[in-house]
């Protein structure tokens, strides 16, 4: 690469270097901001959708019926004995 002290003689020639220099810089530098609001808009973008995510599992644990209690275990066994009482 061409720097200003091998064209020191050239005036014009070394101000359209730098300006070129300065131009791929600003570009670099555009490149990054842009590179970065990208990330972060895709990290809110997640978020969100861990935030909805979160929101609907609740609403899926509200809108699930509750389990019916089963009946106790001595219901059920007089249920037979009145069973075998009326077979008598």
């Amino acid at each position: 690469m061409l720097t200003a002290n091998d064209l020191h003689h050239d005036a014009l020639l070394v101000r359209k270097i730098k300006r070129m220099q300065q131009a791929e810089a600003r570009e670099a530098e555009e490149e990054n901001e842009a590179a970065e609001q990208a990330r972060e808009e895709e990290e809110m973008v997640q978020m969100s959708q861990r935030e909805v995510q979160r929101k609907s599992r609740r609403i899926e644990i509200k809108m699930s019926p509750s389990p019916t209690p089963a009946p106790p275990s001595s219901a059920v066994s007089g249920m037979s004995a009145l069973g075998a009482y009326e077979r008598q």
